[in-house]
Parts: structure tokens; C-alpha cells; sequence
């Protein structure tokens, strides 16, 4: 599904605006980099079943104008 949104809908050259008409307003975090904007795709809960092992993230890189630059899946 990820791949589907990455392919027809969030790729380069898309701006902000048209992310967050699709996606919702992104989740915001100090360890992302300034111009990344970051949705939670799922996590892996650990033994206790409380705190995650790790979360997956559809990471989306902009650039000054807001303009979409890259995307990505990452495991933090």
C-alpha cells in the first residue's frame, strides 16, 4: 500500500499542502530533520507489551519552497 502512495500520490515535486490534504496533519519529532515530515505506519511491541521495539515511519523529505524532494520507509 505504502508503495501505491509513494508511486501516485507523494513523489517528488509534490507540495506540503497536497501531503497533508491526503495524509493528515504528520506527527513531529526533534530527532527528524528539519525539513522531514514523518506518519507512523506500525510498530512491533516488546516483551513487556507495553513499549515498542520499533515503530516503521513513511518519511517524507521537503525542501525550503515545500516542495516534496524524497520519500522512504524507515525503522526507528
Amino acid at each position: 500500500m505504502i508503495e501505491d502512495i509513494q508511486e501516485n500520490y507523494v513523489f517528488p515535486s509534490v507540495r506540503y499542502h497536497q501531503v497533508v490534504d491526503l495524509l493528515g496533519v504528520p506527527e513531529r519529532n526533534n530527532w527528524f530533520e528539519k525539513y522531514q515530515i514523518k506518519y507512523p505506519l506500525s510498530s512491533k511491541i516488546g516483551s513487556d507489551l507495553i513499549d515498542p521495539e520499533y515503530t516503521l515511519y513513511f518519511i517524507i523529505t521537503i525542501n525550503q519552497d515545500s516542495i516534496v524532494t524524497n520519500t522512504k520507509v524507515e525503522k526507528r
